[in-house]
């Protein structure tokens, strides 16, 4: 069945829908810490770790159907979790959820949600760089503040999606995969508060 026509646009479908469960990952995330500059460098750590986690489990599950032409051409790229590792200069046990991602358009909303974390890392690399109790020795990657290089993944992403087929219940497949996708983020980062530097008197 065709997309109808008097459908939203599936982009914006997904902003307006996931709009809430967005603001509950990032109010998780600690990511605060980094834009008022008072991340320790233990808490960058942990900061990164937890990332790692979630990252990683999503990438798993999308895995599970690379099969699909839908999920293969819309994650091209090498999964950002290695970017990760690479910043911690090691990898870590997977820890997994119990939420699943059950058919490929719900792995296109994970990926949705991947994406656009991905644009917003540029955007904290901007705020690490202000960050005065972290050493800024070598190169990041995933907080890399790449922004042309990352725009263009994000094109491509929407350019493929938008290509697609979809029907109603293929949208709704989509949105509901963004939805378990920041829920699974927001798992991963409830573990523990990310430490701040306390201010001294």
């Amino acid at each position: 069945m065709k997309q109808s026509s008097n459908s939203p646009n599936i982009f914006d479908r997904l902003k307006t829908e996931t709009k809430e469960a967005h603001i509950n990952v990032e109010e998780a995330s600690g990511a605060e810490r980094i834009l008022d500059h008072t991340i320790t460098p233990q808490g960058y750590q942990e900061f990164l770790e937890r990332n790692y986690h979630a990252y990683t489990e999503v990438e798993q599950r999308v895995a599970q159907f690379a099969e699909s032409p839908a999920v293969t051409h819309a994650q091209q790229h090498p999964p950002i979790s290695t970017w990760i590792a690479k910043d911690l200069e090691r990898k870590l046990p997977t820890t997994l959820s119990e939420i699943t991602l059950d058919n490929r358009f719900e792995c296109i909303g994970a990926i949705y949600v991947m994406e656009g974390s991905l644009l917003g890392g540029a955007l904290l690399a901007k705020h690490l760089d202000k960050c005065t109790h972290l050493a800024h020795n070598g190169e990041r990657h995933f907080h890399a503040a790449n922004v042309t290089e990352r725009s263009k993944r994000w094109k491509e992403f929407k350019t493929h999606v938008g290509r697609l087929s979809l029907s109603i219940a293929n949208e709704d497949d989509v949105v509901l995969g963004a939805q378990k996708t920041f829920q699974i983020f927001e798992c991963h980062f409830e573990l523990s508060p990310v430490p701040k530097m306390e201010e001294t008197v």
